[in-house]
C-alpha cells in the first residue's frame, strides 16, 4: 500500500473514532437534558396542581363559598394568570382539562381557555396521551403524543379537589434541535481537526524513524540511561517522606531508609540484624502474621493495616502500614515492601474527637432530659388548672392539651433513653403513647385492646412531633368516640415503610364508625384540624378515612431526608 493511501486510511479511521465519539458525547448530552427538562416540568406541574388546589381550599374553608362557587372562582383565577403569563421557549405550555363521559374537555391550551371547554378529544385516542393519564390520576413524566399529534416531553398530574389534570409540555423538537446543530458542527470540526492531524503525524514520524534508528546505534546510551534510573530509585527510597523497608518472607530486614529508622529509633546496621515481628506490638502479632500467610498463598498482593510499633526506647506509636509482596520470574515471594507512616498523632486526634462526640451524645440526651422534664412540668400545671375547674368542657379542653404536651414529652424521653440520639422508632413510641391515653381516659385493658404493629419504622425529631401528635388525637378521638355505652373493642395502629421510602400510618378501631356528614376536611373541631393540617401541610402527606367496619385513618408521607425511614 502507498504512502497516500495509508495516509487516506488514516485520516478516515481517525474521522470515524472521532465522529463516534462525538455522537456518543452528543447523544449523551441529549439523554442529560431530556432528563432535566423532565425534572423542570414536573416541578412545573406539581407547582400549578398545588396552587390550584390551594386556591381552591382557600375558597372552601376561608371565604366558605360552596364548591361550585370555589372551583368556578379557582379557575378563572388560574386561566387569568396564565392569560398573563408567557413561558420561555418557542412550544412551552400548561394545558389544564377535565373528563367529561368519553371526552377530555379542555379548559385551557397555549395560556387561553375558557371555563366551557368547548375544546375535546376523545378520552381514550392516541393523542393527548399525558393528560390522559394525567385524568387517570397519575402523576410523573413521560414522552407521547400530545393533544396536537406532537411528540413532546411532558409532565402530567392529577388535581384530585377538582377532578382536573395538568400538563407541563414541550415539543421533543425544540428539546433536539440544538444538539443536532451542536452534532453537525462538531463532526465537520472533527473531521478537519484528524486531517490536520493526520498530516501533521505524517511529517513528524519521519525523523522520529530517523531517530530511532539512531538510537539503535548507540545501546551503550541506553545502558548509561539505565543506571541514572538506579540512581534516580535509590535517591527517591533514601530520601521518601514516609518510611521504607524491604523485609524478607521471613521477617528480616533486608534495607530500610533514614525516614524508616526515625519512626522506629534504631540505626539502618541495628534493623538489618533484626527481624520485623521484633518491631511489632504483641497484640498485632496474629494479625500481621495472617496478612502475610495470605500474601504468600498468593490470595492477596498488598495489605494494608494501622498497627503499633515498639520504638528502640520503649515507647509505643501507632503506624499506618502498607505491604506489598514481590515475586521473581517463576512467582515466588522474594521480598515485602513496607510503607510506614507515623499515624500516633492522627491517632491522638481521633481519640479525642471521639470524646468530644461522646460529651456531645451526653450534652443531648441532658437536654432531651430537661425538655421532656419542662413539658411534664407543663402538663402538671394544665392538670392542677384543670382539677379547679368546674366547666366540663374547659376540663376537657385541658385535659386534651395535657394529652398532647405528653405526646411530645413522650419523643424526648425516648430520645434520652434510646441509643441513637438521631432517629425514634415508633412501635414503643406507640405503645407508650396509648398505655398513657389510656390510664388518662379511664379505659379497662379487659374492655379495650390496643394492637400496635410498627414494622421497625424510625423518624427524625422532626417528622416524629407531627406524627406524634396525629397518633395522639386519633387514638385520643377512638377512646372517647368509639366505644360509647361501656362497649368493648380493640384499636390498631399500623405503620410500615416502603422500599421506596414512603411511611404508611394507619390508625383502626372496629368502634361505632365516624358518621358520614361528618368531612375531615371541614370541619370545626381542633382536634381533626389539627391530624389533617399536620399530615398534609407538616408531612407533606395525604390523609384518606375509611368508615367500614369502624374507623381508620390512612395517612402516607415522605420523611425528611434526615429520616431513617427503617432501622437497621
Amino acid at each position: 500500500m502507498s504512502q497516500k493511501w495509508r495516509v487516506l486510511a488514516l485520516i478516515a479511521i481517525m474521522s470515524m473514532v472521532a465522529i463516534g465519539a462525538v455522537a456518543i458525547a452528543i447523544g449523551m448530552l441529549y439523554d442529560t437534558a431530556v432528563d432535566v427538562e423532565r425534572q423542570r416540568l414536573a416541578v412545573s406541574a406539581q407547582r400549578e396542581a398545588r396552587w390550584l388546589e390551594s386556591m381552591m381550599r382557600f375558597e372552601l374553608e376561608d371565604l366558605r363559598r360552596d364548591r361550585s362557587e370555589a372551583e368556578r372562582a379557582s379557575l378563572i383565577q388560574f386561566l387569568d394568570a396564565h392569560r398573563r403569563y408567557r413561558v420561555f421557549g418557542a412550544t412551552r405550555e400548561t394545558v389544564l382539562a377535565r373528563r367529561d363521559g368519553d371526552q377530555i374537555a379542555f379548559l385551557m391550551r397555549h395560556g387561553l381557555g375558557t371555563l366551557e371547554a368547548n375544546d375535546r378529544l376523545p378520552f381514550d385516542g392516541e393523542r393527548a396521551q399525558p393528560m390522559y393519564r394525567a385524568l387517570q390520576g397519575l402523576s410523573g413524566t413521560m414522552i407521547g403524543i400530545d393533544h396536537e399529534g406532537i411528540r413532546v416531553v411532558a409532565a402530567y398530574e392529577p388535581v384530585e379537589v377538582l377532578d382536573l389534570g395538568i400538563v407541563a409540555k414541550v415539543d421533543l423538537a425544540e428539546v433536539r434541535a440544538p444538539f443536532v446543530r451542536a452534532g453537525l458542527l462538531a463532526a465537520a470540526i472533527s473531521i478537519g481537526l484528524v486531517a490536520v492531524g493526520a498530516w501533521l503525524f505524517v511529517a513528524i514520524s519521519r525523523p522520529m524513524i530517523r531517530d530511532l534508528e539512531e538510537h539503535a546505534r548507540h545501546l551503550e546510551r541506553l545502558v548509561l540511561a539505565l543506571r541514572e534510573s538506579e540512581e534516580r530509585f535509590r535517591y527517591t527510597f533514601e530520601q521518601s517522606a514516609v518510611g521504607v523497608a524491604h523485609v524478607s518472607p521471613d521477617g528480616a530486614f533486608v534495607r530500610v531508609n533514614s525516614r524508616f529508622c526515625e519512626i522506629t529509633g534504631y540505626a539502618a546496621e541495628e534493623l538489618t540484624r533484626m527481624r520485623a515481628q521484633q518491631l511489632s506490638h504483641p497484640d498485632d502479632l496474629d494479625a500481621a502474621a495472617s496478612n502475610v500467610a495470605r500474601a504468600v498463598a498468593g490470595e492477596i498482593d498488598t495489605f494494608a493495616s494501622e498497627r503499633r510499633y515498639l520504638r528502640k526506647d520503649g515507647s509505643v506509636i501507632w503506624v499506618d502500614n502498607t505491604v506489598s509482596l514481590v515475586r521473581d520470574e517463576h512467582g515466588q515471594p522474594r521480598y515485602f515492601i513496607a510503607m510506614v507512616a507515623d499515624a500516633t498523632d492522627r491517632k491522638r486526634a481521633a481519640v479525642a474527637m471521639k470524646a468530644l462526640l461522646d460529651e456531645k451524645d451526653v450534652l443531648l440526651r441532658e437536654i432531651h432530659h430537661r425538655v421532656k422534664n419542662n413539658l411534664q412540668v407543663v402538663s402538671s400545671l394544665l392538670n392542677l388548672q384543670a382539677l379547679k375547674l368546674e366547666d366540663e368542657t374547659l376540663r376537657h379542653v385541658f385535659q386534651e392539651s395535657q394529652s398532647r404536651i405528653r405526646a411530645m414529652a413522650l419523643i424526648h424521653e425516648t430520645l434520652y433513653e434510646s441509643d441513637d440520639l438521631s432517629r425514634i422508632e415508633l412501635r414503643p413510641y406507640i405503645s407508650r403513647v396509648g398505655d398513657s391515653l389510656i390510664g388518662m381516659y379511664g379505659a379497662p385493658a379487659d374492655r379495650i385492646r390496643l394492637r400496635v404493629e410498627a414494622d421497625r419504622v424510625a423518624l427524625t425529631i422532626d417528622d416524629m412531633v407531627p406524627c406524634g401528635l396525629i397518633i395522639n388525637e386519633l387514638l385520643s378521638n377512638s377512646l372517647k368516640h368509639a366505644f360509647p355505652d361501656e362497649r368493648a373493642g380493640e384499636i390498631q395502629i399500623a405503620a410500615t415503610a416502603s422500599p421506596e421510602g414512603v411511611v404508611r400510618l394507619e390508625v383502626r378501631d372496629n368502634g361505632v364508625g365516624l358518621p358520614n356528614e361528618v368531612d375531615i376536611h371541614n370541619t370545626t373541631t381542633m382536634g381533626m384540624r389539627l391530624v389533617t393540617g399536620l399530615a398534609e401541610n407538616q408531612l407533606g402527606g395525604t390523609i384518606e378515612v375509611d368508615r367500614g367496619a369502624g374507623t381508620a385513618f390512612r395517612i402516607s408521607f415522605h420523611p425528611s431526608t434526615r429520616s431513617a425511614g427503617r432501622s437497621a
